[in-house]
């Protein structure tokens, strides 16, 4: 990180610091996850945004920043990136993982999922990236996201019920087609419901 970035982060600090309260953890160690998950969120952003072709647009405050990703807003408009920018650059980071280049891949969607995160394709790719480079929990929270965000697409249920039936987790992974075919009982998806039954069916028979 430069030395400008580090006296942004330790006055970002310093005024946390007077509004901090908690009897969990002192200050200290509270400021020392934090600057490690900046420091991580800022070298993979910056990654991402070079790799899918981004950097033409000026970023805005550091504060308002690193307060729109703690608070999982939407940064795209800020930014001034239309939908258009967006397709073009979910289209770059699927050639990333279409190439098995899972790291970059990785970076690439953490950037667009750090700018838009209303896309669920982008979700289900990054969840599946995660998976490959190892972190199936990770992946498991993107296709959590998927599922919120298209609840009526079976790809994010089934990407879930399958990385929890590789960690040997039977009942998550049926409770996740559960959840789904709730969802299709109440809104009269038949196809849902057939796709997601049937995937249960799988789960629950597994060796």
């Amino acid at each position: 990180m430069t030395s400008d970035l580090n006296k942004q982060i330790d006055s970002f600090l310093e005024e946390q610091r007077a509004e901090y309260r908690s009897e969990l953890e002192p200050f200290e160690v509270y400021a020392a996850k934090f600057r490690e998950k900046l420091q991580n969120f800022t070298k993979t952003f910056f990654h991402g945004r070079e790799l899918v072709g981004a950097e033409e647009r000026p970023l805005p405050p550091f504060e308002t920043l690193v307060a729109t990703y703690l608070e999982k807003g939407s940064l795209y408009k800020l930014l001034g990136y239309s939908l258009d920018d967006l397709k073009h650059f979910y289209s770059k980071a699927y050639t990333y993982l279409d190439k098995k280049e899972y790291q970059l891949a990785y970076d690439a969607h953490f950037f667009l999922l750090a700018i838009a995160p209303h896309i669920p394709e982008a979700w289900l790719n990054f969840g599946y990236t995660c998976c490959q480079l190892g972190e199936p929990l990770l992946g498991i929270e993107g296709f959590g996201n998927a599922i919120e965000r298209a609840p009526s697409n079976p790809a994010g249920y089934l990407a879930a019920a399958g990385a929890y039936s590789r960690l040997h987790d039977k009942d998550s992974a049926a409770l996740v087609c559960d959840v789904g075919i709730e969802y299709a009982e109440t809104h009269n998806d038949s196809k849902l419901k057939m796709t997601l039954e049937e995937a249960k069916r799988q789960v629950v028979h597994a060796g």
